[in-house]
């Protein structure tokens, strides 16, 4: 039939061939547009930052907001009976990879180490996203810090002594959520609540290894010259104060990419 000829580029066998044409070019677009951030972490440099002296491989990132004073040391020289020092910042290598990564780092993944505050509101919106941004990309280990006074050091006292029970990150969320201040007895019914020993969460809150635990955070927070919480580290890029998702999800996406980069793996 009239314009039915395959070799004379028109009629319906044309335009069905057009139609394909069309439909391959956009899906190449679309498959482009996908890739380009994959390709571009694993040929970008480095996030741009400032070499931290003393500590290879770690940059350090303009500072953001921060709850806290620039003096990473206010409200621990004032007394206090559970106050607690700071422990030395170990050396550059293991085993600073190993205090600062301390929850573990799964084969394959980008180490992460988030310094926080029970009464840090930056630390909080992160804290709602922070967990899962990584996905399986991703080792969190979390360091929570008593910086702003009795109800954090109360505070991070609990979360480490829940820890040791496995629920750490269940109480910090119960913390999160409370309206009072975190008295002994509101401590232990948080614990009653969760399906912890009480008493042994009491008991373990002033014990030996609790204390040295939030001791090891804070010889961090105070060793990378922290100006206050949020202070999160990506593979080897310190961002001291609130960041957003996306930002942290580019951060991850380049260390994973270019794992050879990373400090400590």
């Amino acid at each position: 039939m009239p314009g039915d000829d395959p070799g004379t580029g028109s009629g319906p066998n044309a335009s069905r061939r057009g139609n394909r044409r069309g439909l391959l070019v956009f899906a190449a677009a679309g498959a482009a547009a996908i890739a380009a951030p994959r390709l571009w972490s694993v040929f970008a440099p480095p996030p741009p930052g400032t070499a931290i002296p003393g500590l290879p491989g770690f940059v350090r990132l303009d500072d953001s907001p921060v709850s806290g004073a620039a003096d990473p040391f206010a409200g621990l020289d004032v007394p206090a009976p559970d106050a607690i020092a700071p422990a030395p910042m170990p050396e550059a290598g293991p085993a600073l990879c190993a205090a600062l990564f301390r929850d573990g780092i799964a084969p394959g993944t980008v180490p992460m180490a988030f310094f926080t505050d029970i009464n840090c509101p930056f630390c909080r919106a992160m804290e709602r996203w922070l967990p899962d941004i990584g996905g399986d990309r991703a080792s969190l280990t979390w360091h929570d810090l008593p910086l702003l006074g009795p109800a954090s050091r109360a505070a991070a006292r609990a979360v480490a002594a829940a820890h040791l029970q496995g629920a750490g990150n269940a109480m910090r969320a119960r913390l999160h959520r409370a309206r009072l201040q975190p008295t002994p007895d509101y401590i232990r019914s948080l614990a009653d609540g969760i399906g912890l020993d009480a008493d042994r969460l009491a008991a373990d809150m002033t014990g030996a290894a609790v204390t040295a635990r939030l001791a090891q955070s804070l010889g961090l927070f105070h060793g990378f010259r922290a100006a206050g919480t949020p202070t999160l580290v990506v593979g080897g890029t310190l961002a001291v104060g609130q960041r957003s998702e996306a930002f942290v999800a580019g951060l991850i996406d380049t260390a994973a990419a270019r794992p050879d980069r990373l400090p400590c793996a």
